[in-house]
């Protein structure tokens, strides 16, 4: 018989491989361009910053962003910082 402790254990690991599988489904919904974006914010790079680096107008990242936000299901930055995280962005697509 399996233990209620097992069951346990293994219906959390199934939920956040489920969460991962999702956050992972809306990392790939980003374009290109937002998902170079989103690399660049969560190492901590401003919208200014950004914008001169990647030769845009602020303005352009500034949407970019709320689009990254959106499709992420971000509420801020942190949030979004903490998402990208999980799928380990910040190393990936640099």
């Amino acid at each position: 018989m399996v233990s209620k402790r097992r069951t346990e254990h293994d219906h959390a690991r199934r939920e956040k491989a489920k969460a991962i599988t999702e956050l992972q489904k809306r990392f790939d919904s980003l374009t290109p361009r937002e998902r170079d974006i989103l690399t660049l914010v969560v190492s901590g790079r401003r919208n200014k910053q950004i914008a001169g680096w990647l030769k845009l107008s602020e303005m352009t990242v500034k949407v970019h962003c709320s689009h990254i936000m959106q499709k992420k299901r971000a509420n801020s930055s942190v949030g979004l910082a903490r998402k990208a995280d999980e799928l380990d962005v910040s190393t990936k697509d640099s």
